[in-house]
């Protein structure tokens, strides 16, 4: 009885001691050490073995393993088991149940303080990422407005001055135009790196206000100092020397508008905003590129709009050797003909060429060069949508992707280069033969590994390099890796030999002439003669690999699962999850050796083509290729949820390019999961964790395709919670489509499959979307009720962006149906105010976009126009292309209200030159009824009556009903017409629409 006591007292001490340990606020580390310890001591000098395990992955381990006769406790947290706790006693003892009691109770707690510090962990996280710019690293637009608001009100308490400065980037969207959106997101991100540099003060607060706009706000600082502060940031930009073609000085530049106030307490700090802004605009008029304060203006030569031919060709990272006699040959092919292929083996310059030819020749192509890279695509049905977004030209959603591409280049004088075509040369034969025979402006340089074997291609066989380009090639890329190295009278015939045995192979002889850090000329020759046989880059990436570390043969391996270029975090994920890898190190040691490519400013690494082939294949023989790729699709899934989460929260101006920049992954993995043997669950959770990426940016081929592919596995392979998930971003594709009916019944399979796990939120969503369809049907009373319900739901769950929607479509069925205008302003108000506060660009322009209606209900034409105009610009630097239709519309329809018939004309005429004839129907019905009114005003009754003939048939086939406002407008419309014209078809109805406003004009 008294060992049975002692044992019993033993006990209790022990679960005190680790319960003090576990209350404790020592790091989980340092707890599992000295827990770990007590329990050793008080276990009779038992070995103790912790493991604590995160997203299945060992995050903590303490001692050695003990082997298979330890003692294993489970340590659980949540719905399972996040680690083991290991004890083995001495000289064979064996536990009592005293002993496996005391451990299951240590375990327990363990696991509970683990828990907790996971969750507390990611908590900070989300709450850190929700407060920085994902793409930037500055504080996002969210804690600007709550670190103005809170300085405001402590220097308004210590009468200290408070100072803001707004800068715009000049001439943005032509960098975009010229450049590329990758390229753009780089160029913010030097930007800010710049505006960093110069914000050194502890409460100094560096932001991105949205798209190319940032914030500097500068507590306790007179305006002044803060001028200074400005001119710094001006300078500091200026130095990162930043190519831009669409500025007259070459560069990126920044304008700036600095304000300063002594905050009073009751004021507004709206105001200091305002006052920074109204110098932004001075700046801006005044030449740009400078800093403006009250009467003061920094001096700096004036950036001006530099419009010519646009080009989003990369820079390359080395200089181009040789060729030029190559150049002219192509240069004389491309006289007689429009298509040229390049073709060649792997290794050999076909990109580089392409680039090159490009280059050189940008001028005769008054509309521009294009650099369309292929590579990372899987399927042939992305190709045409992947060559109408490097060309700035937004998907139509009813019309053909072939035929819109040949529509918007028939009378375009450009070049585009299709890079990397082979692994989908039948698709890109199609294409361009049609291209070719249809359109005759653009011409088009292919590279690929064999021709494409269409009418009207000149293919042209790509040689390897001559030997003085060679050897010149050589010394370039050694004296790189090794700026000692020259070239001279006893390392020349060393060098020609190496480069003979490589077959003058470009990309052999780069990675060969990166090996003499480490190697002498003439072993490196020895090894090359004794191996005669390596006559491909792919003997010479074999040949360095296996040269290479056990660590560095590892990483580069597993590099070989990116699709396209890939950040450290990510590489850490996938690639280094079992090895003790310096990540850092190894990544920069082959680069070093060309066996990886590197981006520094944006902080971004790839492989080339051939690198990436030849790691597969390494990947496939040892068998390690799908349980990596498992490693990467779990990654980039918890990339998608991370992401949608941040949306979700508000983060959405700062979110959209992290997926853009690893989006040519995204497609790889669910690529996999859906069609190649994948996690299927996976994959299709992936789908619809991007949703809202696709709606948000108008991609509806990419949303239709991938749900189609997800949706085609059964519902009870997925589970009801995962199917409700890809049933709503079907509805909402549908609903970015224009198929509203269709949208109407998936909303409604949607609904029923939340509801039968009792997912409010989700159930919600769904609702929110049957409203939308009801409110276009006419069926106002149910979208009211709808969305009540909506409303409450939204507020019970917490999710105030929800919410904000919600209110903006209440105030818009309010006006429609119960003409209750104060109440729709009211409305309206509060949803705004949130999506300021929440800084969520996108869903404030529709607010704005749709409150403007209300205002123009009222007669108040003026603020009706001033709000559709400030969605407007919203949208623009979103290039969403069918929101910037809408605001467009909306403003030329206030502007012929209020009579103002030649600025109504300016705008319908953007409007048909963005307008395709695959239009969203409900844009172009509304763009119809414009123009009748418009053609009304002119006195040309046929016309008007022929527009709104067309706009009835399109609101007829869609099931779409007018607001009763607008059909009491059009009544009146309708009885100045003598008689009604036929109903046009589409494509005469954009000629009439286009010749209407030629005459206009």
């Amino acid at each position: 009885m008294a060992l049975v006591r002692d044992k019993a007292a033993s006990g209790r001490e022990l679960l005190h001691r680790v319960a003090l340990l576990l209350a404790s606020d020592l790091p989980l580390h340092d707890l599992v050490e000295k827990s770990a310890l007590v329990l050793g001591s008080a276990l009779g000098g038992a070995s103790i073995h912790v493991v604590l395990r995160r997203e299945g992955r060992p995050f903590i381990e303490r001692g050695a393993p003990l082997g298979p006769n330890a003692l294993a406790v489970p340590i659980l947290g949540g719905a399972g088991e996040i680690g083991v706790l290991h004890a083995m006693w001495p000289h064979g003892a064996e536990p009592d149940d005293y002993d496996v009691t005391l451990l299951e109770a240590a375990a327990m707690q363990l696991g509970s303080r683990a828990l907790r510090e996971f969750e507390r962990e990611e908590r900070e996280r989300l709450l850190q990422l929700a407060a920085t710019d994902a793409l930037t690293g500055l504080a996002n637009r969210r804690t600007f407005d709550e670190t103005l608001a809170r300085e405001w009100a402590r220097c308004a308490r210590s009468e200290r001055p408070l100072s803001l400065l707004m800068l715009d980037v000049d001439f943005f969207k032509l960098y975009n135009d010229a450049y590329g959106h990758v390229a753009g997101d780089r160029c913010l991100q030097r930007v800010a790196r710049a505006i960093a540099s110069c914000v050194k003060r502890p409460g100094d607060v560096a932001c991105r206000y949205g798209g190319e706009e940032f914030a500097v706000i500068l507590p306790e600082t007179a305006p002044g100092d803060a001028m200074r502060v400005a001119q710094q940031i001006c300078d500091a930009v200026r130095s990162e020397q930043i190519a831009h073609q669409g500025s007259s000085l070459g560069y990126a530049t920044v304008s700036i508008g600095c304000a300063g106030v002594e905050p009073q307490s009751g004021v507004d700090h709206a105001a200091l905003t305002t006052a920074a802004d109204e110098q932004l605009y001075r700046a801006k008029e005044h030449g740009r590129n400078r800093a403006a304060w009250a009467d003061a203006l920094s001096e700096a030569p004036a950036a001006e709009r530099q419009t010519g031919p646009r080009s989003n060709l990369p820079t390359p990272q080395n200089l181009f050797f040789g060729r030029d006699g190559d150049l002219d040959v192509m240069a004389a092919l491309m006289r007689d003909a429009r298509l040229l292929s390049i073709v060649g083996p792997g290794g050999v310059g076909k990109t580089r060429l392409a680039i090159e030819f490009a280059r050189r020749h940008a001028a005769r192509f008054a509309d521009g060069v294009y650099f369309v890279d292929l590579a990372s695509l899987s399927e042939g049905s992305f190709v045409t949508p992947e060559i109408l977004a490097v060309l700035g030209v937004p998907e139509a959603a009813r019309r053909d992707a072939d035929e819109l591409l040949a529509a918007h280049l028939t009378d375009k004088h450009a070049l585009i280069v299709l890079d990397n075509c082979e692994h989908l040369a039948d698709r890109v034969a199609i294409l361009l033969e049609r291209l070719v025979a249809s359109t005759p402006g653009p011409s088009f340089v292919v590279t690929a590994r064999r021709s494409l074997r269409v009418e009207g291609e000149q293919v042209y066989r790509l040689a390897t390099l001559q030997q003085g380009d060679a050897v010149a090639l050589f010394a370039s890329r050694a004296q790189a890796a090794l700026p000692s190295f020259g070239l001279d009278a006893q390392n020349i015939e060393t060098i020609k030999a190496i480069c003979t045995e490589l077959n003058g192979i470009p990309l052999a002889i780069e990675l060969a002439a990166a090996r003499v850090r480490v190697l002498p000329l003439g072993e490196l020759r020895t090894e090359f003669a004794e191996r005669a046989q390596r006559r491909t880059v792919d003997d010479t990436i074999e040949w360095s690999y296996g040269i290479l570390g056990a660590d560095e043969q590892t990483l580069l391996r597993r590099l070989a699962v990116f699709a396209g270029a890939f950040t450290l975090d990510a590489a850490q994920a996938i690639c280094a999850y079992d090895a003790d890898f310096d990540l850092i190190d190894l990544l920069g040691r082959l680069s070093d050796k060309s066996l990886v490519q590197s981006d520094p400013v944006a902080g971004r690494y790839w492989l080339l083509e051939s690198t990436r082939e030849f790691g597969r294949r390494l990947l496939e023989s040892r068998g390690e290729y799908d349980p990596l790729r498992a490693r990467y699709l779990d990654a980039l899934a918890t990339m998608a949820r991370d992401a949608e989460k941040l949306f979700a929260h508000g983060a959405g101006d700062d979110v959209r390019a992290s997926v853009v920049a690893t989006y040519a992954d995204f497609r790889a993995a669910m690529e996999w999961a859906l069609a190649g043997g994948g996690d299927v669950r996976q994959g299709a959770a992936l789908v619809a964790a991007l949703g809202w990426y696709w709606t948000e940016g108008g991609l509806w081929r990419e949303a239709r395709y991938w749900l189609d592919l997800a949706l085609r596995h059964t519902l009870d392979e997925m589970g009801s919670a995962l199917a409700a998930r890809l049933l709503l971003a079907s509805a909402v594709a549908y609903y970015v489509q224009g198929e509203f009916a269709a949208m109407g019944t998936e909303a409604r399979r949607c609904y029923d499959a939340y509801r039968s796990h009792d997912d409010r939120i989700g159930m919600a969503s769904a609702q929110n979307l049957m409203a939308i369809e009801a409110q276009f049907s006419g069926r106002l009373n149910d979208a009211y009720e709808l969305w009540q319900s909506v409303l409450q739901a939204s507020r019970e769950a917490g999710n105030a962006r929800f919410e904000a929607v919600v209110l903006g479509n209440l105030a818009e069925v309010v006006a429609e149906w119960k003409r209750d205008y104060a109440e729709s302003e009211h409305l309206y108000e509060r949803a705004s105010a949130i999506h300021r506060r929440l800084s969520n660009s996108f869903p404030l322009g529709v607010t704005l976009g749709d409150w403007s209606v209300t205002a123009a209900y009222q007669g108040d034409l003026r603020r009706a126009e001033r709000l559709a105009t400030e969605a407007l610009e919203i949208f623009r630097g979103f290039d969403e292309e069918m929101r910037v239709v809408e605001q467009l519309i909306r403003i030329a329809q206030y502007r012929i209200w209020a009579g103002r018939i030649d600025e109504a004309k300016r705008t319908l005429r953007e409007v048909f030159e963005r307008l395709s004839s695959g239009a969203n129907p409900l844009y172009a019905a509304r763009a119809a009824e414009s123009l009748a009114e418009l053609a009304a005003a002119q006195e040309r009754s046929a016309e008007a009556a022929s527009f709104l003939a067309y706009a009835d048939a399109l609101r007829r086939d869609q099931r779409l009903v007018r607001p009763a406002q607008i059909v009491e407008r059009l009544a009146t419309l309708r009885a100045r017409l003598a008689a009604v014209a036929r109903t046009p078809d589409e494509r005469e109805f954009f000629a009439l629409a286009h010749e209407l406003i030629r005459r206009a004009h």
